[in-house]
């Protein structure tokens, strides 16, 4: 009898340092794990693991034995009815996310798995909290990367619907014409050399805004150290064909000594900001060009004084319908291409009408690229 006490004595210790062995390891868990851990009783934090506290910037013993509520974000009320209803056995979401606030005010996206347990012989909240903040950021930039990249196509489309259906409009108008008098007449043909002139542009931009979205500049690894004044000084020869009579142009050089790491495309750029302003120039004022920094970003300024102040539509969105007087307007296609190429540099562009007539254009490099 005394042999089968001692055993079940055995037995016993045994079971209680099995227990007590595994009470350590599962304390030792949760003091270790990674995501955040916290038990809930009567509404007060009981518990909380060292994740959750470098989590929020409080030390565990600021949150302990306080309502978990003033810790949650005001807008996301629904977490505490999800925890009374928990309370009461009803059937509510374990798996769900809501915001929580930092020791410093911060705005912190979680995600929560919520469990009914009992802690000390009482029901509670064993409550799993996930730090979810980068995820949401990086989902966030997805996101407005696809709309962005659906408003550089119904850009695209529109632009380029539009182009088309000018050329069709006079080509249909040239062929009334001969019908009607079944001989092409000079001024016929320089409209139609001017049409397939025209054509040829557009297929040529819609090709580089295609290659440029294609090929985000901040992934290239092969850039080129070009020197600023000289691109422009290429690019100014380049537009001599391009415009009739061209206006006078300053360029402000002591403002623009300088390289700037990027490639090929930045020509692009400074084309079509000039041919806009230039075939916008019906007069032939000044035309200037000059740089200038901010803590951030090394500005280039390219304005007139002349042309029609740019609608605020074509602004924010540049998906305005192109005006119909090309030659003494401008062409807004050109302009989405640079858009597309300053995003790409990592900088952007900001059209800005003068107060009387004319407009500025102003690009926004990162100083990364610049090189004194």
């Amino acid at each position: 009898m005394k042999i089968k006490e001692k055993t079940q004595t055995r037995d016993q210790n045994s079971n209680d340092n099995m227990i007590s062995k595994s009470k350590n390891k599962y304390r030792l868990l949760v003091e270790r794990a990674n995501d955040g851990m916290v038990i809930v009783q009567d509404r007060l934090i009981k518990y909380i693991n060292p994740s959750l506290a470098k989590m929020t910037g409080y030390l565990r013993e600021e949150l302990l034995n306080t309502p978990f509520t003033d810790y949650i974000h005001p807008d996301c009320i629904e977490v505490v009815s999800r925890y009374t209803q928990r309370m009461k056995g009803l059937n509510v979401p374990n798996i769900y996310e809501t915001k929580i606030i930092t020791n410093r005010g911060n705005i912190l996206d979680v995600e929560i798995n919520a469990t009914l347990f009992t802690y000390q012989d009482r029901p509670a909240d064993l409550v799993i909290i996930r730090d979810i903040t980068e995820r949401k950021r990086t989902e966030n930039l997805i996101r407005l990367a696809k709309l962005e990249e659906e408003r550089y196509h119904g850009m695209l489309s529109h632009f380029l619907n539009n182009d088309l259906q000018k050329i069709v409009n006079e080509l249909e108008f040239l062929s009334l014409s001969y019908k009607s008098s079944h001989i092409i007449d000079e001024e016929s043909i320089h409209k139609i050399i001017d049409i397939v002139h025209r054509s040829s542009k557009t297929i040529e931009i819609v090709s580089k805004i295609f290659d440029v979205l294609k090929s985000p500049f901040a992934q290239q690894e092969q850039k080129k150290s070009l020197n600023l004044q000289k691109i422009l000084d290429f690019t100014l020869y380049g537009l001599q064909s391009s415009i009739t009579s061209p206006s006078e142009i300053t360029i402000r050089r002591e403002t623009l000594d300088f390289n700037i790491l990027v490639d090929d495309y930045l020509e692009d750029v400074f084309y079509h900001v000039l041919l806009y302003l230039l075939s916008s120039n019906q007069k032939n004022w000044p035309i200037v060009i000059e740089g200038s920094h901010n803590p951030s970003y090394y500005c280039i300024s390219v304005r007139d004084f002349c042309s029609q102040p740019i609608p605020k539509e074509i602004i924010f969105s540049l998906s305005e319908i192109p005006i119909d007087e090309l030659n003494s307007q401008g062409h807004y296609l050109g302009i989405s291409l640079v858009s597309i190429i300053m995003q790409y540099y990592g900088g952007f562009l900001k059209i800005r009408p003068l107060d009387q007539k004319g407009n500025e254009f102003q690009l926004y490099f990162p100083l990364r690229l610049i090189q004194p």
